[in-house]
């Protein structure tokens, strides 16, 4: 994956920022808007369990994207 590629959060025009957080309450979830798609990797249960450990050492949400 080049640096371009890798998962970057949009920077949007406030009147998109607006439709973004309209549609947040709509569904009563958070909204991330990204510059290109992103794919979530398809972790073995190993995997997934390291990254569940890790996440918990660190105290944060860690999202695991398919490289491209």
């Amino acid at each position: 994956m080049t640096e371009f590629s890798k998962p970057r959060v949009a920077a949007l025009p406030a009147d998109a920022v607006a439709r973004v957080q309209a549609m947040e309450k709509k569904l009563g979830t958070y909204v991330i808007a990204y510059e290109h798609p992103v794919i979530p990797a398809s972790l073995s249960p190993q995997q997934l369990f390291e990254l569940n450990k890790l996440e918990e050492e660190l105290g944060v949400c860690l999202v695991a994207f398919r490289k491209e």
